[in-house]
This record gives C-alpha cells, sequence and structure tokens, in this order.
C-alpha cells in the first residue's frame, strides 16, 4: 500500500539530514525549499521535488526523500500575499 504524502504542493520545506551527525540528530543545512512535485512508491519511501537556493547563491531543483525535510510553513488560500518586502505581518506561522 503507498504512503500517504507528508508534504503538499507548494509547502515550504526546510532541508535536513537525520543520519549526517552522531546518534541520527538531524543536521539542518540552513537550505529551504517549495515542494513543487511530489511522486509515491508501492514499496519506498516518497520523494519531492524541491526548488531552492543553495547556501552559496545557485538555484537548484532536486528531488528529495521524504525523511530528508522538515515542514516550516504551508500555505493556505485566503491569506494576503507578500508586501513588497516580503513582510507578511505574521500570517504564515512556522510549522509545529
Amino acid at each position: 500500500m503507498p504512503r500517504e504524502f507528508r508534504f503538499e504542493m507548494n509547502d515550504v520545506v526546510r532541508l535536513e539530514f537525520a543520519n549526517a551527525s552522531p546518534k541520527g540528530i538531524p543536521y539542518e543545512t540552513g537550505e529551504f525549499g517549495n515542494v513543487v512535485a511530489r511522486t509515491q512508491y508501492r514499496d519506498a519511501e516518497n520523494k519531492y521535488l524541491v526548488i531552492y537556493v543553495t547556501s552559496d547563491g545557485r538555484m537548484v531543483e532536486s528531488w528529495w526523500r521524504e525523511s530528508a525535510l522538515a515542514l516550516e510553513f504551508r500555505y493556505q488560500a485566503n491569506r494576503p500575499p507578500l508586501d513588497d518586502q516580503g513582510e507578511d505581518g505574521g500570517n504564515y506561522p512556522r510549522a509545529a
């Protein structure tokens, strides 16, 4: 049976790696991106195509395992758009 998707299209996700540090403590890269596609497998972990800017300033589009991502925030319809300085007035809280 395929696994349910943990992330929605357009979600902003944080890249992190649970296996990159001692004792499986998540290592955050400080990089964030938007989910633009996803794929579901019968016998494997779901994957997500994420567009993000790397720490050295390159824009990248790459597939990531579900376990390597954490939800930063989820876009919700009927929210006001960001103003021209990128401020949202607190309308997009971090995911719990």
